[in-house]
């Protein structure tokens, strides 16, 4: 959860792939119920063509999904087991640590901005060490000219590069 400067909570739900780190969906809503978050399932399993195992809580809101029509297998994680989902609490961590505490978030359309920034530079820029510092996405700089920055999140974060000669 985020809440606004005008004490609005918002719920991030995300889907992360977990052999690469790959964040596949992101979404924030005011209001979690169980036909947003069907939704946003749909949207996972229109993208992908194989068969989705889902590490999920206990959370009501699942319960009258018809996972097996989705092609989603469903995997419960038993009550308060965060290493259970180690993966997905190091995502939250990270999303809160190395962007939302930094900014005052106004409202939805705000956060989503910065959700699907932060989101583009952990696929494409965040080295993961717990997959030997591979980059997800990877954008391949190959030059060997002048070295350039990216800046990302208005410079809270940079990236830095060769350009090609």
């Amino acid at each position: 959860t985020i809440n606004t400067i005008f004490f609005k909570v918002y719920y991030i739900f995300f889907v992360i792939k977990h052999s690469t780190r790959e964040i596949i969906q992101i979404g924030c809503t005011a209001h979690p119920n169980k036909n947003w978050i069907k939704q946003q399932l749909l949207n996972i399993t229109s993208k992908l063509s194989e068969t989705i195992i889902l590490i999920r809580d206990n959370d009501g809101k699942f319960k009258s999904i018809d996972f097996e029509k989705l092609r989603i297998i469903e995997i419960k994680i038993p009550y308060q087991s965060p290493n259970y989902n180690a993966i997905a609490e190091r995502f939250v961590k990270s999303l809160k640590f190395e962007c939302l505490n930094y900014f005052i978030i106004l409202n939805k359309t705000h956060l989503e901005k910065v959700l699907i920034e932060y989101t583009k530079y952990y696929n494409e820029y965040r080295p993961h060490q717990g997959i030997k510092n591979i980059i997800p996405l990877e954008k391949q700089y190959n030059g060997c000219g002048k070295i350039n920055q990216k800046k990302i999140l208005n410079g809270l974060h940079n990236h830095y590069y060769k350009e090609a000669a």
